[in-house]
């Protein structure tokens, strides 16, 4: 996709085009989910990291400069969200049960 399609892509997404967001979807939802993937480790949660990007890509779509590729962009709202999703976790119950038993095995 040249940057002259991706920003006319924009101009559309601004205005509301489904088409113009589901041709945005197809072009980065892949890398998207593999940078999370990586990270995550979990297939679950880098889809709903992708979903909460996208999600989020609409709701802002109006604030979005046309002169700007979405890329950048939108892996920096996906290293937001994998932000979240560790902070989410080192503070859940099961990851301090997860700690704990690692600590047991290691003072063995």
């Amino acid at each position: 996709m040249s940057s002259t399609e991706e920003s006319r892509l924009i101009l559309e997404l601004r205005s509301g085009s489904d088409k113009a967001f589901n041709a945005l979807y197809q072009r980065y939802v892949s890398q998207l989910y593999y940078f999370s993937l990586r990270y995550t480790k979990s297939a679950c949660d880098a889809e709903e990291i992708v979903h909460d990007v996208f999600v989020r890509l609409w709701n802002i779509r109006g604030h979005i400069k046309s002169t700007e590729s979405l890329r950048p962009l939108l892996f920096v709202m996906a290293k937001h969200y994998l932000i979240n999703a560790f902070r989410s976790n080192v503070n859940s119950c099961v990851y301090e049960d997860y700690l704990r038993d690692c600590l047991k095995i290691s003072a063995k």
